[in-house]
């Protein structure tokens, strides 16, 4: 299938009813991320709420008992670079590459753990960032896809919500920037370090209200996650994607990955809601945990 015929597809896709008579349950879950969790202080009782938000989430995933894993995130120049940027690439198997004090290796491995499909969305790279309606479209084939499908399954999105870290664009002034998120390459330790350090950094100046930094946006977030606590995603066709980038900040679009994975889950009960604005993060921080209904 060439580029075309997958727009072509996508398309249909986004037009076509939603899903019907599903074989096994669905379970969403929307989690956003930051690597600065334990590194960058916060006060105890931030640090303690989302933590308690953390486990509710794991509690109800493991109840829910999950015989499939779809895991929709980007990856922050680290399995794709501007070379080579798809705006999606669905993979055979997720490896781990022990950045940021985490563990390398294989995801959810083991015996006791269910298969795992990744999704990769390039949520950080312009002007290859998938547009909503495309993200739309994309969760709902997977949904029509999984309806022949019968295991519990359990869509993740991970990412967002309104954060701009300081991720390099192609607009960077500096070449040798421009050529690390360019071409294929292994961080050296000193580099990467460098770059711990300096969002380390950003993260505390946006704390202390450094208005240099784009500040995070919870009313944005309040409006992105009202629309997928409701089902009512097509609400989101209304968002501009310029005002994506200029309201809640350029890895924002992190978010598509929560509505393509709610669009695949399909009509589905909201259970469980968190949200905390988190600047030492540069996070939006939002968990939401929700089962299909059909």
């Amino acid at each position: 299938m060439n580029a075309r015929d997958a727009d072509r597809a996508v398309s249909s896709a986004a037009h076509a009813p939603s899903r019907a008579n599903a074989t096994a349950p669905r379970a969403f879950l929307g989690l956003s991320h930051s690597p600065l969790i334990g590194l960058n202080p916060v006060a105890p009782e931030v640090g303690a709420a989302l933590q308690a938000a953390i486990a509710d989430a794991r509690a109800r995933v493991r109840a829910f008992d999950p015989e499939l894993v779809v895991i929709a995130g980007p990856d922050h120049y680290h399995g794709f670079f501007n070379e080579l940027m798809p705006p999606f690439c669905l993979g055979t198997q997720a490896t781990a590459v022990g950045d940021w004090d985490t563990p390398a290796g294989a995801l959810w491995d083991g015996l006791d753990t269910p298969p795992l499909v990744p999704l990769f969305m390039n949520a950080v790279a312009p002007p290859g960032i998938p547009r909503i309606g495309r993200c739309l479209a994309l969760g709902q084939a997977i949904g029509r896809f999984l309806d022949a499908l019968p295991r519990r399954t359990l869509l993740i999105g991970s990412g967002g919500l309104s954060h701009e870290p300081p991720v390099p664009t192609l607009d960077h002034p500096d070449p040798a920037v421009r050529e690390r998120i360019t071409v294929r390459s292994d961080p050296d330790p000193a580099s990467f370090g460098a770059r711990k350090q300096r969002v380390m950094a950003h993260g505390m100046a946006l704390a202390a209200g450094d208005a240099r930094h784009k500040p995070l946006n919870p009313a944005w977030d309040a409006r992105w996650l009202d629309a997928l606590e409701s089902g009512r995603l097509t609400d989101l066709l209304a968002l501009d994607e310029d005002a994506i980038t200029r309201e809640a900040g350029l890895s924002a679009h992190e978010s598509k990955t929560w509505l393509i994975a709610r669009a695949a889950t399909g009509a589905a009960t909201c259970e469980f809601r968190h949200y905390q604005a988190i600047p030492e993060y540069v996070a939006g921080f939002g968990v939401m945990f929700a089962r299909s209904t059909a």
